[in-house]
């Protein structure tokens, strides 16, 4: 079988080269790019399976590059592993949200660097791309810019849509409203943290046709989560959710 070919655009030397040398050792062949226009070039003369962007490029930010890349028609389903050697939670979910499909921070265990990119891969294959998010019976086009549940339409709007994304790209985790409203809103934006709570009622009522369950978890003094798909497959008790869940939103 052919060697998957991954782009890895790096601009410091060691860096690319440890990398390269990892994925060399899993299989695949190794183009490089050390800034934007060279990537660019590269996508066009020999696309890859895979990009592994770096995030502060020089002259332009990654996370620009990023977003150039997903409204780009010839490179939306592209698959996208951002690096960087900084970590945080607030580092992976810019990465996150200007369309990168994985983050990781570097240095990496050599294990993990392959499991993701093979992952990432896979989830290409089987047409899982990153214009498509699923999770159980709820899912989401982003190209589109449609919600559905069982197959019915939600009725969103832009920014409950985006907080659905939100939730979605991180199923199980729990997130406080400060965080939400940065990632969901904008760090530059300033609003009450309670106004997490109105658009997560508003989603949670447009999620819930009569007798379905309630898909977000509510955590006292945490924040909310998207239940994982184990937890979501039957509703409460009549339908209803537990009492737990109904306070803050």
């Amino acid at each position: 079988m052919t060697a998957e070919p991954v782009l890895i655009t790096e601009p410091e030397p060691s860096r690319r080269a440890a990398l390269g040398n990892l994925l060399e050792r899993e299989g695949y062949t190794i183009d490089v790019a050390t800034d934007v226009p060279t990537a660019l070039s590269r996508l066009a003369a020999l696309p890859p399976s895979l990009v592994v962007l770096e995030r502060d490029l020089p002259e332009r930010d990654g996370l620009i590059f990023m977003q150039d890349l997903r409204n780009d028609t010839a490179n939306t389903g592209l698959p996208v592993l951002m690096v960087s050697g900084h970590d945080g939670e607030g580092v992976r979910v810019e990465c996150l949200d200007a369309g990168a499909d994985d983050f990781l921070a570097v240095p990496c265990y050599p294990r993990e660097l392959g499991a993701r990119v093979r992952a990432l891969l896979r989830r290409a294959r089987q047409g899982g791309g990153p214009d498509t998010l699923v999770h159980g019976s709820i899912s989401i086009d982003l190209a589109g810019h449609r919600a559905f549940r069982d197959g019915r339409e939600l009725n969103l709007t832009p920014r409950e849509f985006q907080l659905l994304r939100f939730f979605l790209e991180r199923p199980g985790r729990v997130f406080d409203r400060d965080t939400i409203l940065d990632a969901v809103w904008g760090a530059s934006i300033h609003v009450q943290p309670r106004t997490v709570d109105v658009h997560v009622r508003r989603l949670r009522q447009a999620l819930r046709a009569e007798g379905e369950s309630d898909p977000i978890r509510t955590v006292w003094a945490g924040g909310y989560a998207l239940e994982r798909v184990s937890d979501t497959a039957a509703p409460a008790r009549g339908g209803r959710t537990p009492a737990t869940e109904s306070a803050v939103a």
